[in-house]
């Protein structure tokens, strides 16, 4: 069942008692995103209480072991993932119903805070969890999964699949395809693209605007301009990129650094040494959707929220698989790439090749664009916060608890 998610009109539903609980974990950067995303919409919409908990990193040291190997491996060699991701997929299916590790913090949350609704956002929160939260608060409850993954296949997590959800919902048509394949309720699932922060829904800028966006950054505003994005924790290999794209005559670029301050001294340290190449560093970005605006292309290891908003920008996407693809990132990859709406590199100087070719030919940049624009959808997170909390209220009225 796909639901229409348009942002309808600006009036307000009536105030809300309604408490929510959304499940995260800093896995990655997209996650998190997606949580405080949904937690900004369900904030804007009523008078909720909203609480994202990093449930993995809080509740057990084994799980925020997991975390912390995920991310180094993020950093070092993306491609281990294809070895590590076995590892965290039959973890998740241990826990099972019973939550072996956790059990007692998570126990203690449900109890202490009463959610009206859970929302996981993370593959590895959704067994077992959904399950707890009914046997402890009963039909005072109801349980939501968000899955932001693109397409299905070789990397999609069977833990994203809890058939006791009271409701699913996927980011794509592919995705949910796979679900509903694999088990889930037809009934139960709904189809839902734009988790993204209120700021990203902003105007597109017009030329001039753009043009006095770029000087102000200290770049050309008629350069060929990419915009070199990274995760949350810094993951990048920056410098080798720019080291080519230095090499290519009327390019510039656009580097943001996550939270890592060594990746920004890095790549500071590289402007300093290359002053003809025009270059803004910035570190943790709270203005992407404006980035992506002045940007080109985007240069992206396939995070499934910055590609969520550069789709919803119109950026054309090219995605790095230097030191290999996580099994996560081929779900993203493949349902862009495999549309014409992006391309991919796996070398710096493949990476070069594909810039020569864009910068130089703009109707093919243009071909990929229009691509990207036919993946669009307009659907608003404002309308997504009402029908979730719609749900809550189901689980606060008594009259409504039998389904």
């Amino acid at each position: 069942m796909s639901a229409s998610y348009s942002s309808g009109s600006n009036e307000e539903p009536p105030p809300s008692g309604a408490r929510v609980l959304i499940l995260t974990s800093s896995t990655g950067g997209g996650h998190d995103s997606r949580a405080y995303s949904l937690q900004d919409w369900l904030l804007q919409a009523v008078a909720a209480q909203v609480r994202v908990e990093h449930l993995l990193e809080n509740s057990s040291w084994l799980p925020r072991l997991g975390v912390w190997i995920y991310n180094t491996i993020q950093k070092i060699c993306p491609g281990l993932h294809n070895i590590y991701w076995f590892i965290a997929e039959g973890f998740a299916r241990m826990q099972g119903q019973r939550l072996s590790f956790g059990r007692g913090y998570y126990h203690r949350l449900l109890l202490d805070y009463r959610p009206h609704l859970v929302i996981s956002v993370h593959d590895c929160l959704n067994r077992g969890y959904f399950q707890e939260a009914k046997a402890l608060l009963g039909k005072a409850v109801r349980t939501c999964t968000y899955c932001g993954e693109w397409s299905g296949g070789f990397g999609f997590s069977m833990n994203w699949l809890e058939p006791t959800a009271d409701l699913y919902i996927s980011r794509t048509g592919a995705a949910q395809i796979h679900a509903v394949a694999n088990g889930m309720d037809p009934a139960r699932c709904e189809v839902f693209r734009n988790v993204l922060p209120p700021r990203a829904f902003v105007d597109a800028m017009p030329f001039a605007r753009l043009a006095a966006f770029r000087a102000g950054l200290g770049l050309d505003p008629h350069r060929f301009t990419l915009l070199l994005a990274a995760g949350a924790a810094g993951a990048n290999n920056h410098v080798r990129l720019l080291d080519r794209l230095a090499t290519i005559s009327g390019t510039q670029a656009i580097a943001f650094c996550g939270r890592s301050q060594r990746a920004f001294a890095a790549i500071s340290r590289w402007k300093e040494a290359h002053p003809h190449f025009p270059l803004h560093v910035e570190g943790y970005s709270t203005r992407v959707h404006e980035l992506l605006q002045a940007a080109d292309c985007v240069i992206s290891r396939g995070g499934s929220n910055t590609t969520a908003e550069a789709l919803y920008h119109g950026c054309p996407m090219l995605f790095n698989r230097i030191g290999g693809v996580m099994p996560q990132e081929r779900l993203t990859l493949n349902y862009f790439i495999g549309q014409g709406a992006a391309l991919g590199f796996s070398s710096p100087g493949e990476l070069e090749r594909v810039v020569r070719l864009l910068s130089a030919n703009p109707d093919t940049l243009g071909l990929i664009r229009r691509k990207l624009y036919s993946l669009r959808s307009q659907d608003h997170p404002r309308a997504l916060a009402r029908r979730l909390l719609k749900l809550a209220e189901e689980a606060m009225n008594p009259e409504n608890r039998e389904r």
